[in-house]
């Protein structure tokens, strides 16, 4: 999907934001290999890129996705799914052109994947100056071979794969590239009032869309939590109506009997023509005159 990397705020607050979502625990992959996975990603070789295929997957992918160009991104990514069209119109609002000036490499976690960075300019509405922008990409083969860009990695799947972007993040030769583009962007703010502009308006927008998302976890744990609320008062009152429900049975069982005695008491009466008489007190009569 693609993670910026300055441009838009600091490079301490990017890295934050980008590898704080693929925070995992060591028990994922074990703890040993979790620590091979991240010293791998520490010392991997970012270079120039010289596979001329992937430098065409990413030309194409970043000239699809600024003209919202659904078919030809489909055919870049390995899941279309994970792109909303007007998503991407709304980020690429104010970018009018896009102009690729390196890519660089490094192997990835396993045979055929790779860590993919982007330096690339932008030409943005109502600002003289290009923008510089550097974008952080996942590169993998899909079955027929074929160079995709990696859409996400999964935490629970792919444990592997984020302990080694991990330790991407204190690669050396990363930093170095991080900073020499937040150099240029330095550089475009103050010579250019209006890229300043741009770039406040950048960041009060991932600002504003970074709270917006807070509040709906906020409201949806609140959501999940008077659910959970919800259904331990029903458990709890669940023995009470059960308790209702066996005192009911209970008393139409007791008038059931009542009438019963009573419809014999009334059969009695109609063999004999006198009221039953008490078995305790035909007893006292006997014993009597005996």
């Amino acid at each position: 999907m693609g993670f910026r990397i300055g441009s838009c705020m600091s490079v301490v607050c990017v890295m934050i934001m980008v590898f704080g979502l693929l925070v995992v625990s060591t028990d994922d992959c074990g703890k040993a290999l979790a620590e091979k996975m991240f010293a791998k990603g520490k010392e991997a070789k970012l270079e120039k890129c010289d596979n001329q295929e992937i430098n065409t997957l990413m030309t194409d992918f970043m000239n699809a996705r600024q003209a919202v160009d659904m078919k030809k991104l489909e055919e870049c990514v390995d899941d279309i799914s994970q792109y909303n069209a007007n998503n991407i119109k709304q980020m690429q609002r104010l970018v009018k052109g896009v102009n690729v000036v390196q890519c660089y490499t490094m192997e990835g976690w396993e045979e055929g994947t790779y860590v993919v960075f982007v330096e690339y300019n932008t030409t943005v509405d109502k600002v003289q100056s290009q923008i510089p922008n550097l974008v952080r990409d996942f590169v993998t083969k899909d079955e027929s071979g074929k160079y995709r860009v990696k859409t996400k990695i999964q935490k629970k799947k792919e444990p592997k794969a984020i302990r080694y972007v991990l330790g991407t993040q204190e690669n050396d030769n990363v930093k170095d590239l991080i900073k020499s583009v937040d150099d240029k962007i330095t550089k475009v703010k103050q010579e250019d009032t209006a890229a300043k502009t741009y770039f406040d308006t950048i960041e009060s927008l991932a600002k504003k869309n970074k709270e917006k998302k807070q509040k709906e976890k906020d409201a949806d744990k609140e959501k999940q939590e008077d659910k959970k609320q919800e259904e331990n008062k029903q458990e709890t009152a669940q023995p009470t109506d059960n308790a209702e429900e066996n005192k009911e049975q209970g008393n139409a069982d007791g008038q059931k009997q009542e009438e019963q005695k009573s419809e014999e008491q009334k059969a009695d009466e109609n063999n004999t023509g006198q009221p039953p008489q008490d078995e305790n007190k035909e007893q006292q009569g006997s014993e009597g005159q005996n």
